[in-house]
């Protein structure tokens, strides 16, 4: 029996995935999401965005030895645009570029999961905020329905109070 997170199909099976792979490496996973079944934006772009944020996270939490592995997923539909916060414990340094980018812990390069998502975020006409202190490394994410939808970062910072 496959737990439902969300009505979205695409969105369900992607998080019933990284919720098989997060039990099976002792990674709590903590979701709430609440997505309709239709959704403006397509299946393949929330697909990607979701899921680097999800391998990323997951492979942060299985390199961890001194602390909680969990990862935290909040989305929602609110406004016309797409919310996604994910949110997990990592140690060791993290680096980045000259101009703040966070860089791979794989190599010197940065991190091609996380470039894709913001490429793929901006170039939808979303916004995303990265962020990492105290050992707690989080994305915020949000996606217009339509990428005339979003004209600034408010709608963001209110979202970011769901995380």
């Amino acid at each position: 029996q496959a737990l439902v997170y969300c009505e979205h199909y695409a969105t369900n099976a992607l998080l019933g995935f990284f919720a098989r792979h997060a039990k099976n490496s002792g990674v709590d996973l903590d979701v709430f999401v609440q997505l309709p079944e239709k959704i403006q934006i397509p299946e393949t772009t929330l697909s990607v965005v979701l899921g680097n944020l999800l391998e990323n996270a997951l492979e942060a939490c299985e390199r961890t030895v001194g602390m909680e592995k969990k990862i935290t997923v909040r989305g929602k539909l609110e406004m016309g645009s797409v919310f996604f916060a994910v949110s997990n414990g990592y140690e060791g340094k993290l680096r980045r570029d000259s101009s703040g980018r966070f860089l791979s812990t794989k190599s010197n390069k940065r991190g091609m999961g996380l470039e894709s998502v913001v490429q793929l975020v901006q170039s939808n006409g979303g916004v995303i905020e990265v962020e990492a202190e105290n050992g707690i490394f989080r994305v915020f994410v949000l996606l217009p329905e339509q990428s005339s939808a979003l004209e600034s970062t408010d709608h963001l910072q209110e979202m970011r109070s769901y995380m």
